[in-house]
């Protein structure tokens, strides 16, 4: 197949990019940490061909940034910004986009 890198060579969200994530978001999405303890996020990671847009990128803080590379998470973020996050043993949760006030409770 043909790398990702020639599909959508930018990897790295732009500042715009990352103050929609913020706005959105709010902060991590799996956590109360704030955007400035955040990284933008590919849901669809980067280099299996997921592009760098806001609609494929979440804030996840540094801790959960790295248990979803490192568990092998995989997520869906569906159009109202749930996040559906499947974990290899096949368990998934939904994480409802963030309130006005911050963070939904966990469905």
């Amino acid at each position: 197949g043909t790398p990702s890198a020639v599909l959508d060579p930018i990897r790295t969200f732009t500042a715009r990019q990352r103050a929609a994530l913020i706005a959105l978001d709010r902060g991590c999405r799996l956590c109360s940490a704030p955007p400035s303890a955040c990284h933008a996020h590919h849901v669809h990671h980067h280099e299996h061909g997921g592009p760098t847009i806001v609609t494929n990128g979440i804030l996840l803080c540094r801790r959960h940034h790295t248990r979803w590379h490192h568990q092998r998470w995989k997520g869906e973020l569906s159009d109202d910004r749930t996040l559906t996050i499947t974990r290899p043993d096949g368990t998934t949760t939904r994480h409802p986009p963030p309130t006005r006030r911050g963070h939904a409770e966990v469905a």
